[in-house]
Protein backbone atom coordinates (compact mmCIF):
# COMPACT_ATOMS: atom_id res chain seq x y z
CA UNK A 1 0.00 0.00 0.00
CA UNK A 2 2.60 2.52 1.03
CA UNK A 3 3.42 2.86 -3.03
CA UNK A 4 -0.12 4.72 -3.10
CA UNK A 5 0.96 6.96 -0.19
CA UNK A 6 2.31 10.47 -1.23
CA UNK A 7 3.50 13.44 0.96
CA UNK A 8 1.72 16.04 2.12
CA UNK A 9 -1.06 14.71 0.37
CA UNK A 10 -4.43 17.14 0.18
CA UNK A 11 -7.88 15.57 2.21
CA UNK A 12 -9.61 14.38 -1.56
CA UNK A 13 -5.86 12.58 -2.30
CA UNK A 14 -6.13 11.21 0.82
CA UNK A 15 -9.36 9.71 0.48
CA UNK A 16 -8.64 8.55 -3.13
CA UNK A 17 -5.36 6.98 -1.41
CA UNK A 18 -8.06 4.92 0.94
CA UNK A 19 -10.54 3.89 -1.93
CA UNK A 20 -7.11 2.20 -3.80
CA UNK A 21 -5.54 0.71 -1.10
CA UNK A 22 -8.81 -0.87 -0.45
CA UNK A 23 -9.44 -1.90 -3.96
CA UNK A 24 -6.08 -3.56 -3.48
CA UNK A 25 -6.35 -5.26 -0.40
CA UNK A 26 -10.16 -6.05 -1.90
CA UNK A 27 -8.46 -7.68 -4.95
CA UNK A 28 -5.79 -9.58 -2.68
CA UNK A 29 -8.68 -11.29 -0.19
CA UNK A 30 -11.96 -11.16 -1.79
CA UNK A 31 -13.04 -9.75 1.29
CA UNK A 32 -15.27 -6.89 2.57
CA UNK A 33 -12.23 -4.49 4.31
CA UNK A 34 -13.01 -2.80 7.86
CA UNK A 35 -11.13 0.36 9.15
CA UNK A 36 -8.54 -1.56 11.43
CA UNK A 37 -8.00 -4.18 8.43
CA UNK A 38 -7.15 -1.11 6.19
CA UNK A 39 -5.01 0.60 8.83
CA UNK A 40 -2.77 -2.19 9.27
CA UNK A 41 -2.15 -2.31 5.90
CA UNK A 42 -0.11 0.67 5.34
CA UNK A 43 -2.09 3.48 6.58
CA UNK A 44 -1.44 3.40 10.40
CA UNK A 45 -0.81 7.45 10.02
CA UNK A 46 -4.90 7.18 9.99
CA UNK A 47 -7.00 6.72 12.50
CA UNK A 48 -9.95 3.72 12.42
CA UNK A 49 -12.53 6.94 12.58
CA UNK A 50 -10.71 9.08 10.08
CA UNK A 51 -10.70 5.89 8.00
CA UNK A 52 -14.61 5.17 8.66
CA UNK A 53 -15.23 9.09 7.74
CA UNK A 54 -13.68 8.87 4.19
CA UNK A 55 -15.27 4.86 3.74
CA UNK A 56 -18.92 7.25 4.76
CA UNK A 57 -18.14 9.79 1.84
CA UNK A 58 -16.83 7.35 -0.87
CA UNK A 59 -20.23 5.24 -0.10
CA UNK A 60 -22.13 8.80 -0.90
CA UNK A 61 -19.99 9.18 -3.81
CA UNK A 62 -20.82 5.32 -5.24
CA UNK A 63 -17.20 3.64 -5.01
CA UNK A 64 -17.64 1.77 -2.12
CA UNK A 65 -20.67 -0.31 -0.43
CA UNK A 66 -21.62 -2.07 2.60
CA UNK A 67 -23.25 -5.36 2.73
CA UNK A 68 -24.20 -5.70 6.40
CA UNK A 69 -24.58 -2.67 9.09
CA UNK A 70 -21.42 -3.80 10.87
CA UNK A 71 -19.31 -4.96 7.92
CA UNK A 72 -16.30 -3.77 6.12
CA UNK A 73 -16.71 -2.03 3.02
CA UNK A 74 -16.68 -3.41 -0.98
CA UNK A 75 -15.24 -1.57 -3.86
CA UNK A 76 -18.40 -0.95 -6.61
CA UNK A 77 -17.47 -1.02 -10.41
CA UNK A 78 -16.71 2.20 -10.20
CA UNK A 79 -14.18 2.33 -7.55
CA UNK A 80 -12.43 -0.10 -9.93
CA UNK A 81 -12.52 1.90 -12.84
CA UNK A 82 -11.24 4.59 -10.90
CA UNK A 83 -8.61 2.23 -9.86
CA UNK A 84 -7.91 0.64 -12.96
CA UNK A 85 -7.61 4.06 -15.19
CA UNK A 86 -5.19 4.89 -12.33
CA UNK A 87 -2.96 2.33 -13.35
CA UNK A 88 -3.54 2.02 -17.43
CA UNK A 89 0.45 3.91 -17.79
CA UNK A 90 2.32 1.33 -15.86
CA UNK A 91 5.23 -0.38 -17.86
CA UNK A 92 5.29 -3.43 -19.37
CA UNK A 93 6.38 -6.36 -17.98
CA UNK A 94 9.19 -8.31 -19.43
CA UNK A 95 7.81 -11.67 -21.01
CA UNK A 96 11.54 -12.86 -22.86
CA UNK A 97 11.12 -16.34 -20.85
CA UNK A 98 8.47 -17.37 -23.56
CA UNK A 99 9.59 -16.25 -26.62
CA UNK A 100 13.21 -16.92 -26.49
CA UNK A 101 11.81 -20.78 -27.14
CA UNK A 102 10.27 -19.39 -29.94
CA UNK A 103 12.15 -19.28 -33.82
CA UNK A 104 11.07 -17.87 -37.05
CA UNK A 105 8.33 -19.28 -37.87
CA UNK A 106 5.66 -19.64 -40.87
CA UNK A 107 3.15 -20.82 -38.70
CA UNK A 108 2.41 -17.54 -36.97
CA UNK A 109 -1.34 -18.85 -36.68
CA UNK A 110 0.05 -22.03 -33.74
CA UNK A 111 2.49 -19.08 -32.49
CA UNK A 112 -0.49 -16.89 -31.33
CA UNK A 113 -2.32 -19.74 -30.10
CA UNK A 114 0.32 -20.28 -27.60
CA UNK A 115 0.88 -17.12 -26.74
CA UNK A 116 -2.99 -16.73 -25.99
CA UNK A 117 -2.48 -20.06 -23.61
CA UNK A 118 0.35 -18.72 -22.23
CA UNK A 119 -1.22 -15.71 -20.92
CA UNK A 120 -4.07 -17.39 -19.70
CA UNK A 121 -2.53 -19.82 -17.89
CA UNK A 122 0.27 -17.11 -16.33
CA UNK A 123 -2.62 -14.53 -14.91
CA UNK A 124 -5.51 -17.81 -14.45
CA UNK A 125 -8.19 -15.93 -16.24
CA UNK A 126 -9.83 -16.29 -19.38
CA UNK A 127 -7.86 -14.74 -22.62
CA UNK A 128 -9.39 -14.06 -25.91
CA UNK A 129 -7.12 -13.05 -29.40
CA UNK A 130 -8.21 -12.29 -32.76
CA UNK A 131 -5.92 -13.10 -35.37
CA UNK A 132 -4.66 -11.48 -38.72
CA UNK A 133 -6.35 -12.82 -41.80
CA UNK A 134 -4.41 -14.82 -44.04
CA UNK A 135 -5.74 -15.32 -47.65
CA UNK A 136 -3.50 -17.50 -48.80
CA UNK A 137 -3.67 -20.29 -45.61
CA UNK A 138 -3.49 -23.26 -47.68
CA UNK A 139 -4.25 -27.21 -45.83
CA UNK A 140 -0.82 -29.18 -45.71
CA UNK A 141 -1.94 -31.59 -43.71
CA UNK A 142 -4.94 -34.48 -43.32
CA UNK A 143 -6.16 -37.01 -40.77
CA UNK A 144 -8.82 -38.86 -41.19
CA UNK A 145 -10.06 -40.84 -37.63
CA UNK A 146 -13.30 -42.79 -37.83
CA UNK A 147 -15.66 -42.44 -34.20
CA UNK A 148 -18.04 -44.91 -35.01
CA UNK A 149 -19.39 -46.72 -38.03
CA UNK A 150 -20.62 -43.44 -39.55
CA UNK A 151 -18.83 -40.78 -38.20
CA UNK A 152 -15.75 -39.74 -39.34
CA UNK A 153 -12.95 -36.59 -37.84
CA UNK A 154 -10.98 -35.11 -40.26
CA UNK A 155 -8.11 -32.95 -38.82
CA UNK A 156 -6.50 -30.74 -40.79
CA UNK A 157 -3.76 -28.30 -40.75
CA UNK A 158 -2.65 -24.81 -42.60
CA UNK A 159 -0.02 -23.71 -43.89
CA UNK A 160 0.12 -21.02 -41.59
CA UNK A 161 -0.28 -22.92 -38.05
CA UNK A 162 -4.06 -23.47 -37.55
CA UNK A 163 -5.75 -26.39 -36.40
CA UNK A 164 -9.27 -27.35 -37.64
CA UNK A 165 -11.42 -30.33 -37.10
CA UNK A 166 -14.72 -31.26 -39.39
CA UNK A 167 -17.25 -33.97 -39.08
CA UNK A 168 -18.57 -36.00 -41.44
CA UNK A 169 -21.49 -38.43 -41.95
CA UNK A 170 -20.78 -41.66 -44.33
CA UNK A 171 -23.39 -43.58 -45.78
CA UNK A 172 -21.71 -47.04 -45.44
CA UNK A 173 -18.37 -48.17 -42.77
CA UNK A 174 -14.83 -47.68 -43.85
CA UNK A 175 -12.02 -49.27 -43.29
CA UNK A 176 -8.65 -47.63 -42.06
CA UNK A 177 -7.36 -49.03 -45.36
CA UNK A 178 -9.94 -46.31 -47.18
CA UNK A 179 -9.03 -43.89 -44.59
CA UNK A 180 -5.52 -43.83 -45.64
CA UNK A 181 -6.33 -43.86 -49.26
CA UNK A 182 -8.52 -40.92 -49.02
CA UNK A 183 -5.82 -39.16 -46.99
CA UNK A 184 -3.51 -39.76 -49.92
CA UNK A 185 -5.88 -38.85 -52.40
CA UNK A 186 -6.24 -35.47 -50.44
CA UNK A 187 -2.95 -34.77 -50.35
CA UNK A 188 -1.80 -35.96 -53.91
CA UNK A 189 -4.80 -33.34 -54.83
CA UNK A 190 -2.95 -30.41 -53.69
CA UNK A 191 0.31 -32.06 -55.28
CA UNK A 192 1.90 -33.62 -52.41
CA UNK A 193 1.58 -36.96 -52.82
CA UNK A 194 1.68 -39.71 -55.30
CA UNK A 195 -1.96 -40.58 -56.75
CA UNK A 196 -3.05 -43.87 -55.23
CA UNK A 197 -4.80 -46.72 -56.78
CA UNK A 198 -8.48 -47.68 -55.51
CA UNK A 199 -10.10 -50.81 -55.60
CA UNK A 200 -13.42 -49.83 -55.85
CA UNK A 201 -15.18 -46.96 -58.19
CA UNK A 202 -17.28 -45.97 -55.02
CA UNK A 203 -13.77 -45.68 -52.83
CA UNK A 204 -12.88 -43.23 -55.15
CA UNK A 205 -16.22 -41.58 -55.35
CA UNK A 206 -15.92 -41.23 -51.68
CA UNK A 207 -12.27 -40.47 -51.34
CA UNK A 208 -13.38 -36.96 -54.20
CA UNK A 209 -16.43 -36.26 -52.50
CA UNK A 210 -14.20 -35.81 -48.81
CA UNK A 211 -11.88 -33.91 -50.72
CA UNK A 212 -14.58 -31.62 -51.77
CA UNK A 213 -16.38 -31.49 -48.69
CA UNK A 214 -13.12 -30.13 -47.01
CA UNK A 215 -12.11 -27.73 -49.73
CA UNK A 216 -15.74 -26.25 -49.75
CA UNK A 217 -15.73 -25.82 -45.75
CA UNK A 218 -12.45 -24.42 -45.90
CA UNK A 219 -13.47 -21.54 -48.39
CA UNK A 220 -16.12 -20.78 -46.18
CA UNK A 221 -13.64 -20.50 -43.24
CA UNK A 222 -11.46 -18.57 -45.26
CA UNK A 223 -14.61 -15.90 -46.22
CA UNK A 224 -15.86 -15.92 -42.98
CA UNK A 225 -13.42 -13.43 -40.70
CA UNK A 226 -15.70 -13.43 -37.69
CA UNK A 227 -14.97 -17.40 -37.24
CA UNK A 228 -11.50 -17.80 -38.92
CA UNK A 229 -10.20 -14.71 -36.54
CA UNK A 230 -10.90 -15.45 -32.47
CA UNK A 231 -9.26 -18.18 -30.06
CA UNK A 232 -10.61 -18.54 -26.82
CA UNK A 233 -9.33 -20.43 -23.99
CA UNK A 234 -9.08 -20.56 -20.19
CA UNK A 235 -12.67 -20.48 -19.06
CA UNK A 236 -12.25 -23.03 -16.63
CA UNK A 237 -10.28 -20.46 -14.69
CA UNK A 238 -13.31 -18.54 -13.68
CA UNK A 239 -14.55 -21.21 -11.57
CA UNK A 240 -11.29 -20.02 -8.97
CA UNK A 241 -13.07 -16.90 -8.11
CA UNK A 242 -15.92 -17.22 -5.28
CA UNK A 243 -18.13 -14.07 -7.08
CA UNK A 244 -18.40 -16.29 -9.79
CA UNK A 245 -18.77 -19.70 -9.01
CA UNK A 246 -22.16 -20.19 -9.10
CA UNK A 247 -24.89 -21.32 -11.63
CA UNK A 248 -25.67 -17.12 -12.76
CA UNK A 249 -22.24 -16.19 -13.04
CA UNK A 250 -21.01 -19.14 -15.09
CA UNK A 251 -24.27 -18.77 -17.49
CA UNK A 252 -23.56 -15.56 -18.31
CA UNK A 253 -19.58 -16.56 -18.77
CA UNK A 254 -20.62 -19.21 -20.98
CA UNK A 255 -23.04 -16.51 -22.92
CA UNK A 256 -21.10 -14.09 -23.31
CA UNK A 257 -17.72 -16.37 -24.65
CA UNK A 258 -20.02 -17.71 -27.42
CA UNK A 259 -21.61 -14.28 -28.30
CA UNK A 260 -17.99 -13.90 -30.77
CA UNK A 261 -19.79 -11.06 -32.12
CA UNK A 262 -19.68 -8.66 -29.14
CA UNK A 263 -16.32 -9.91 -28.45
CA UNK A 264 -15.11 -8.99 -31.86
CA UNK A 265 -16.56 -5.45 -31.26
CA UNK A 266 -14.56 -5.07 -28.07
CA UNK A 267 -11.33 -6.44 -29.73
CA UNK A 268 -12.13 -3.91 -32.56
CA UNK A 269 -12.55 -0.89 -30.31
CA UNK A 270 -8.85 -1.56 -29.02
CA UNK A 271 -7.63 -1.84 -32.26
CA UNK A 272 -8.85 1.40 -33.11
CA UNK A 273 -8.14 2.74 -29.98
CA UNK A 274 -4.45 2.25 -30.92
CA UNK A 275 -4.03 1.07 -27.06
CA UNK A 276 -4.72 -0.93 -23.62
CA UNK A 277 -8.42 -0.70 -23.31
CA UNK A 278 -10.84 -1.92 -20.43
CA UNK A 279 -14.54 -2.65 -19.56
CA UNK A 280 -15.60 -2.98 -15.99
CA UNK A 281 -18.82 -3.52 -14.71
CA UNK A 282 -21.59 -2.05 -16.23
CA UNK A 283 -19.54 -0.79 -18.96
CA UNK A 284 -20.10 -4.35 -20.34
CA UNK A 285 -23.92 -3.75 -20.34
CA UNK A 286 -25.97 -4.88 -22.36
CA UNK A 287 -23.79 -7.83 -23.64
CA UNK A 288 -23.64 -9.46 -20.69
CA UNK A 289 -27.12 -10.02 -18.85
CA UNK A 290 -26.61 -7.05 -16.50
CA UNK A 291 -24.32 -9.00 -13.76
CA UNK A 292 -21.53 -6.21 -12.34
CA UNK A 293 -18.96 -8.32 -11.67
CA UNK A 294 -16.87 -8.96 -15.05
CA UNK A 295 -14.18 -7.42 -16.22
CA UNK A 296 -12.77 -7.05 -20.21
CA UNK A 297 -9.19 -5.99 -20.60
CA UNK A 298 -7.89 -5.80 -24.26
CA UNK A 299 -4.73 -4.53 -26.04
CA UNK A 300 -3.89 -4.28 -29.37
CA UNK A 301 -0.97 -5.91 -31.16
CA UNK A 302 0.90 -4.71 -34.47
CA UNK A 303 2.86 -5.49 -37.34
CA UNK A 304 4.63 -2.86 -38.76
CA UNK A 305 3.11 -0.44 -37.02
CA UNK A 306 -0.53 -0.80 -38.10
CA UNK A 307 -2.51 -3.13 -35.57
CA UNK A 308 -3.85 -6.18 -36.92
CA UNK A 309 -5.12 -8.04 -34.01
CA UNK A 310 -5.67 -7.78 -30.27
CA UNK A 311 -5.38 -9.91 -26.90
CA UNK A 312 -7.47 -9.97 -24.61
CA UNK A 313 -8.29 -11.04 -20.81
CA UNK A 314 -11.86 -11.74 -19.70
CA UNK A 315 -12.50 -11.96 -16.25
CA UNK A 316 -13.89 -10.79 -12.38
CA UNK A 317 -13.78 -6.96 -11.73
CA UNK A 318 -11.60 -8.36 -8.68
CA UNK A 319 -8.73 -8.81 -11.10
CA UNK A 320 -5.19 -7.59 -10.52
CA UNK A 321 -5.58 -5.16 -12.74
CA UNK A 322 -1.93 -3.59 -12.45
CA UNK A 323 -0.21 -7.09 -13.02
CA UNK A 324 -3.10 -7.38 -15.97
CA UNK A 325 -1.42 -4.10 -17.56
CA UNK A 326 2.29 -5.32 -17.25
CA UNK A 327 1.71 -9.05 -19.07
CA UNK A 328 -0.60 -8.01 -21.41
CA UNK A 329 1.66 -4.90 -22.86
CA UNK A 330 4.73 -6.86 -22.63
CA UNK A 331 3.20 -10.28 -24.55
CA UNK A 332 1.96 -7.51 -27.06
CA UNK A 333 5.21 -6.08 -27.39
CA UNK A 334 7.12 -8.83 -28.26
CA UNK A 335 3.90 -10.75 -30.17
CA UNK A 336 4.52 -7.06 -32.20
CA UNK A 337 8.07 -7.64 -32.88
CA UNK A 338 7.81 -10.85 -33.50
CA UNK A 339 5.24 -11.46 -35.67
CA UNK A 340 6.45 -8.23 -37.66
CA UNK A 341 9.48 -10.29 -38.31
CA UNK A 342 7.74 -13.69 -38.89
CA UNK A 343 5.33 -11.90 -41.27
CA UNK A 344 7.90 -9.94 -43.82
CA UNK A 345 10.97 -13.05 -43.51
CA UNK A 346 8.16 -15.44 -44.97
CA UNK A 347 6.58 -12.88 -47.07
CA UNK A 348 3.25 -13.85 -45.77
CA UNK A 349 0.24 -11.97 -47.27
CA UNK A 350 -2.32 -10.80 -44.30
CA UNK A 351 -5.35 -8.33 -43.41
CA UNK A 352 -5.72 -6.81 -39.64
CA UNK A 353 -8.52 -9.36 -38.24
CA UNK A 354 -11.59 -8.78 -37.98
CA UNK A 355 -12.06 -7.04 -41.78
CA UNK A 356 -14.96 -7.34 -44.19
CA UNK A 357 -15.87 -11.01 -45.35
CA UNK A 358 -14.99 -12.42 -48.06
CA UNK A 359 -13.84 -15.42 -49.86
CA UNK A 360 -10.32 -14.96 -51.43
CA UNK A 361 -9.37 -16.28 -54.54
CA UNK A 362 -6.61 -18.62 -53.51
CA UNK A 363 -9.34 -21.19 -52.21
CA UNK A 364 -10.62 -20.84 -55.78
CA UNK A 365 -7.13 -22.36 -56.72
CA UNK A 366 -7.61 -25.41 -54.50
CA UNK A 367 -11.48 -25.35 -55.88
CA UNK A 368 -9.98 -25.95 -59.81
CA UNK A 369 -12.99 -28.35 -60.72
CA UNK A 370 -11.17 -32.09 -61.08
CA UNK A 371 -14.27 -34.17 -60.65
CA UNK A 372 -13.70 -35.62 -63.39
CA UNK A 373 -10.53 -36.98 -62.81
CA UNK A 374 -10.82 -40.63 -63.75
CA UNK A 375 -10.59 -43.57 -61.25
Amino acid sequence: MKTLLKKNPSKKEKIQQVLFGLVELYIKTGKPIGSQTLQAQGFDHLSPATIRNYFAKLEDEGFLHQQHASGGRVPTDLAFRLYAQSVKDIKAESVNNFFIKEKSTKEVKSLLHRVTEEISESLELSAIASFPIFDQDFIQKIRCIDVDESTLVCLLVTDYGQIRTETFYNNYPVTAELLKKAETYFLWRIGKEQKPEFAEEKDFIFARKLYTEIMLRHALVFGNSLKNSIHKTGLSFLMKYPELNNTNSLSTSLLFFEDEETIAGLLKKAMIEKKLSFWIGKDLFPHIKKQENFSFIAIPYFINHSPAGAIALFGPERMDYKKVFQTLKGYADKLSERLTKNIYKHKIPFRASLEEERIGSACSILLEDKSQLDL
